[in-house]
């Protein structure tokens, strides 16, 4: 009798269609995903970075040579995930500092322009480099505030306030994960400034000048990211 009942089981499972049948399967889409990133350091959000460049400030004028430029910066933003090498990054760069350099002797001789507060709206598209690096090309433009100081001789002549200037950059950063929400920034950027320079101050008198200030800012940059 039990031999009977088990041949019955047998056969009744046999025609009973099977749970993992080909008609049965999850397609590709039904599949239900953990909601865990395969690379959480790609996926979209927002960052907040802050970052420090040192570098050499060159004006365009002849007969000059370049100077330290010391420049630190905050920057909040956005980064989209565009595929699983690539992303894509819009932000805000506030920055500030100091950018030192000389001019021929007769002219203003040691001079600095010193950068009040500045805002760059940047771009960036970001590529992997593998082990979950990613190499990053930016681009930024904006206004900045700066005041002038020079010394020609042993004279010091001082912009009449603050003077209005722009600021293109074009960089490329390398970011590295530290942790499971920061990454290590390091980068190299060339910032270029325009200034004009149109009344100065000497001794207390203001006289009128026509001046441009053009300088050209190579600097290397080491920052930090937290990822939100």
């Amino acid at each position: 009798m039990r031999s009977v009942l088990f041949a019955l089981a047998l056969l009744s499972a046999a025609s009973a269609p099977s749970a993992f049948a080909a008609g049965d399967m999850l397609t590709p889409d039904e599949v239900q995903h953990t909601g865990v990133s395969s690379n959480p350091t790609n996926d979209s959000g927002l960052f907040l970075q802050t970052a420090l460049g040192f570098g050499q400030a060159r004006s365009t004028e002849s007969g000059g040579a370049p100077g330290l430029s010391v420049l630190g910066s905050f920057e909040p933003g956005y980064q989209f995930n565009t595929g699983s090498w690539s992303r894509f990054e819009i932000s805000a760069q506030f920055l500030a500092g100091q950018l030192a350099y000389r001019t021929p002797f007769e002219v203003t001789g040691k001079s600095q322009m010193a950068i009040g507060a500045g805002v760059l709206a940047k771009v960036g598209w970001g590529y992997s480099l593998g082990n979950k690096l990613v190499g990053q090309i930016r681009l930024g433009a904006g206004p900045l505030l700066g005041k002038f100081e020079g010394r020609p001789r042993d004279i010091k002549v001082t912009s009449d306030g603050t003077i209005t200037g722009l600021g293109a950059l074009i960089g490329y950063d390398v970011i590295a994960p530290m942790t499971s929400a920061l990454d290590g920034v390091l980068g190299f950027n060339w910032l270029h400034t325009e200034f004009d320079l149109n009344d100065v101050k000497d001794h207390g008198t203001t006289v009128k000048t026509d001046r441009s200030i053009v300088l050209n800012v190579p600097q290397a940059l080491l920052g930090l990211r937290l990822r939100l």
